[in-house]
This record gives C-alpha cells, sequence and structure tokens, in this order.
C-alpha cells in the first residue's frame, strides 16, 4: 500500500466492517506512540469464557486504557459489557474504558456509555492519546 493509499479520519466514513475499524485504531495508536518517542505497545484481552477486548493501551503515568474500536455510530450500553468485566479483573490498573466509534454526523455525542465507560469518537481517541 503506497501512502496515497493509506485510510484518513475521512474514509471512516464508509467503513462499516468492524475488523477495518479495528485495524484503523491499531494504526493510529501506535502512531501516536511512535510519535511522542514511546515503544510501541498494543496488546488485546482473551480469555477461556470468550471475554475479549480489542486493545490495551499502556498510558506513561496514566495506568492501562481497555479500548473497545465499533464500526457503529451509535453507542449502546451493551458496547461496555466486556470493559466492565475486565475492569473488575483489572481493578485500579484499568484507568480509563473506551468505547471508541465513528463519528456522529449530528452534534449531539453520546459521552458515558455505562457508568466509568467512556464514548470517543475515533478522532478524540487519536487526539487524547497525542496528550501524553
Amino acid at each position: 500500500m503506497s501512502p496515497s493509499d493509506a485510510l484518513d479520519f475521512n474514509d471512516l466514513k464508509r467503513i462499516s466492517s468492524e475488523a477495518a475499524i479495528e485495524g484503523f485504531v491499531a494504526a493510529e495508536i501506535l502512531k501516536s506512540q511512535v510519535d511522542r518517542g514511546e515503544c510501541r505497545e498494543l496488546y488485546f484481552f482473551r480469555d477461556q469464557q470468550g471475554l475479549e477486548v480489542d486493545f490495551l493501551i499502556p498510558r506513561p503515568n496514566a495506568g492501562l486504557w481497555p479500548v473497545e474500536a465499533k464500526a457503529s455510530k451509535t453507542v449502546t450500553p451493551a458496547m461496555a459489557a466486556s470493559l466492565l468485566s475486565l475492569q473488575r479483573a483489572l481493578g485500579a490498573r484499568a484507568k480509563r474504558l473506551i468505547v471508541a466509534h465513528r463519528k456522529f454526523n449530528s452534534s449531539v455525542q453520546t459521552v458515558a456509555v455505562a457508568r466509568g465507560v467512556e464514548a470517543l469518537d475515533i478522532s478524540q481517541l487519536v487526539a487524547d492519546l497525542s496528550r501524553g
């Protein structure tokens, strides 16, 4: 893939595949780490009972950020279930629980999906990651 073929935030409008969104978010997470001169670290979680979380992002001085990436523009409380389950196991190490989603067309955005879980559009997540 040449640089001109690379996806950008405008392309997210056309992507409906969960796997493609996850790939885009993974690339943005790693780019933000490289841009800040950090070691590239990106993990996922899956256990024998089927609990799965898309990304576990270690943050310097900010703990671990579990993130679920969703192709949907509509965020529902059910999307937070795996994050909340993992938080019970991680305890205080999970500092920020995030459902990252495609951007809404309206100005009204969902901010809290469930108690302690934030809904951020993908560009907001990347901006927060870039702040260090």
